[in-house]
Formats: structure tokens, sequence, C-alpha cells
């Protein structure tokens, strides 16, 4: 299953008899609900998912009289994830949308980059600011960091500091802590 809470809480989920075949993917949109990627083109199909349906709250309250404004949403939320959209209807997260940066013009999702450093074995956060990209490594990774980066990525070699570090910081939440990093390291 894949939801956010204004959604209540679900948007998609996977029909057991594809967790094989579209194994990565979300699964499908929930019976009452419609996904879509208002950007998305036959080159590019990669976008912010939009999800659309009954269950979307009716907006954010953050006084009493923020109970008055009615539906805001309208049955349409904006999930902040970066997603795709196969041909069968099934979604797959990239990232997320604040998780990019740009390196000279060309847009990076960090989501992806730090997947695939812990995917050759790199344990990492990897945060950025435009033009910069730095990876917070635990071990001695110096040596394939390199090469991990030049056979997967197009990016220039300046554009990209490291540090080693004991263990990836978490929230309280269990999540990696990204603000942590950043104040620390970019700031």
């Amino acid at each position: 299953m894949y939801g956010q809470t204004e959604a209540s809480p679900r948007i998609s989920y996977m029909p057991p008899e594809y967790a094989v075949e579209k194994n990565g993917s979300v699964g499908i949109p929930v019976s009452c609900g419609h996904v879509y990627i208002p950007s998305a083109t036959s080159k590019n199909p990669e976008g912010e998912l939009v999800y659309s349906g009954p269950n979307v709250c009716l907006g954010y309250a953050w006084s009493d009289a923020d109970l008055a404004n009615g539906d805001v949403f309208k049955g349409i939320l904006k999930t902040g994830d970066q997603a795709t959209i196969d041909a069968d209807g099934f979604i797959t997260i990239i990232g997320r949308r604040k998780r990019f940066v740009k390196l000279q013009g060309i847009s990076i999702n960090l989501d992806h980059f730090e997947t695939t450093l812990k995917g050759q074995g790199v344990d990492c956060i990897v945060v950025g600011k435009d033009n910069q990209i730095l990876i917070c490594h635990v071990g001695d990774h110096c040596d394939t960091l390199s090469d991990i980066i030049q056979n997967n990525f197009s990016i220039h070699p300046s554009s990209i500091k490291h540090f080693q570090i004991d263990t990836v910081p978490m929230t309280a939440a269990g999540k990696p802590d990204y603000m942590l990093i950043i104040k620390k390291y970019l700031s």
C-alpha cells in the first residue's frame, strides 16, 4: 500500500498477483481514486504524482477559523512525490520533489542518487544544494565512490564532496535526518 494522511490514508495498493512482475511499484490506485502526472510526456514520464478521489481531505486547518473554509482541496491532492505511471497504471515512486538539486543545469534526484549508492553497498545519506552534492558515508568508501558515481551519473567530480561518518543520523520518527546533515555540513 502507498498513501498519505491527506488521502485518508490510502492512494494505491499492490494486487498480490503482480507483486513479482511489478516489483518496486506501489501498485494501482484504490477503486475510488485516480492518479496522474500533469507534466508527464512521452520523453519525460516522470513528475509529481497527483491523486484525486472522494477520500482526499478538505484542506489544512491551522486555526478554528480555517474550519469554515470548506473544501479547499476539492478532491485533489498534490502528493509531493516524484513518480512514474506505467502503461498498466502501476505507480513507481522515484523520490520527493523537494529532494532535487541542479548541477551544471541538470536536475538531480537526491533520493535516486542515494539509492544507487546504497545498491552498491555504500551506507550513506545524501544531501545537496544547487551546484553541490554531499555524501556522508559510513565506512571507508573513498576509493569506490568515484567509480560508482562515474559509472552511474554524468556529474563532474568537482560538484561532489563526501565525508565519512560513524552512523547515519536518524530522526525520532526513524527516518534519515537530512536536516542535521545539512546544518552540519552545508550551512
